[in-house]
């Protein structure tokens, strides 16, 4: 048959109650599906329908105390050891089914590496570099050397100082806040020194003469005096 599908993958949400998530696309041996829960092979006890059939199938967990956590990813994906496994012999007729179904099982394959490149960090297609590998050092990060030729490890607090940024625009003047508290009031300041003395002023104009006074009245006539006496 053939391989319309070309995907290798299907991921579902558990719920903690439901026990059968399905896939669609087509699995000639049991053992080349795997399932997933959060990104590690799940222990719980599961069955397997739909081998064989190019619609896809079910997978069913059989402990009803024991389903997919709610919030869980539960990954069911194909997964096939790269091997071919048909061994043509010379004069012999082989049925079409038997040459279709190793054709699928390489283009299964190539799906499989597929999927894997599209998790994969790769280079741009314009890229020039060839040749990479991840250094190994333990309790570093890992980032682009100097010329950016290579990857090298860095320490975690400094990796290597990227280039200065642009200075950005001026931001808009802030509304101005409440107005403070008064203030106490401060302490009396010390006496200052004597100002210099001004200046004597001009003489003022003389006053006009004032009026004569009036005549006093004249005054009475004295007494006349005893007359003195003869001479011995």
């Amino acid at each position: 048959m053939t391989i319309t599908n070309q995907t290798n993958k299907i991921s579902h949400l558990g719920t903690g109650e439901q026990d059968d998530f399905t896939f669609d696309f087509l699995v000639y041996d049991e053992d080349d599906l795997k399932v997933y829960e959060n990104g590690t092979l799940t222990t719980r006890p599961y069955t397997i329908e739909g081998v064989g059939d190019p619609a896809g199938g079910t997978v069913t967990f059989t402990d009803p105390e024991d389903l997919p956590e709610s919030g869980s990813t539960v990954t069911i994906i194909r997964e096939l050891d790269y091997v071919q496994e048909v061994d043509y012999e010379d004069y012999i007729a082989y049925s079409a089914q038997v040459k279709e179904q190793a054709l699928d099982r390489l283009t299964m394959m190539t799906q499989q590496l597929s999927e894997q490149i599209d998790r994969s960090i790769v280079l741009r297609v314009d890229a020039q570099l060839s040749g990479l590998t991840l250094p190994v050092n333990p309790g570093r990060v890992i980032g682009w050397n100097e010329d950016a030729t290579d990857l090298t490890t860095y320490s975690p607090e400094y990796g290597p100082q990227g280039e200065r940024g642009y200075q950005g625009f001026q931001g808009q003047i802030g509304s101005q806040g409440p107005q403070g508290i008064t203030g106490n009031q401060g302490a009396q300041g010390d006496l200052g020194t004597q100002g210099y003395q001004g200046f004597q002023g001009t003489a003022g104009f003389q006053g006009p003469q004032g009026a004569v006074g009036f005549q006093g009245s004249q005054g009475a006539d004295g007494i006349q005096g005893a007359q003195g006496g003869v001479g011995a």
